[in-house]
């Protein structure tokens, strides 16, 4: 059996510096609708290609760049170095 505490941990700062807030999770929805309206082909104006996929791609994604060179410079991450080593 697996011992169950008796109060519930509550981590009180927030990882790597952020919490999830209204924001993230719109942006977590509208992936998700425009990944659905892909899947069922809702709108293709143009063939091979999908308008609706891209955008979805362009506000999904826009964050990870900015959130990825942050961490590339957090010495927690890399303790010894500026960066990830050039490998």
């Amino acid at each position: 059996m697996i011992p169950v505490p008796s109060q519930a941990v509550v981590c009180e700062e927030p990882v790597h510096g952020r919490v999830a807030v209204w924001p993230d999770a719109a942006r977590i929805l509208i992936v998700a609708a425009g990944a659905a309206a892909v899947w069922f082909r809702i709108w293709e104006p143009l063939p091979h290609f999908s308008v609706i996929g891209v955008a979805t791609l362009l506000i999904g994604g826009w964050l990870l760049p900015a959130l990825s060179r942050h961490e590339a410079a957090d010495p927690k991450i890399f303790p010894n170095s500026a960066g990830p080593s050039p490998s």
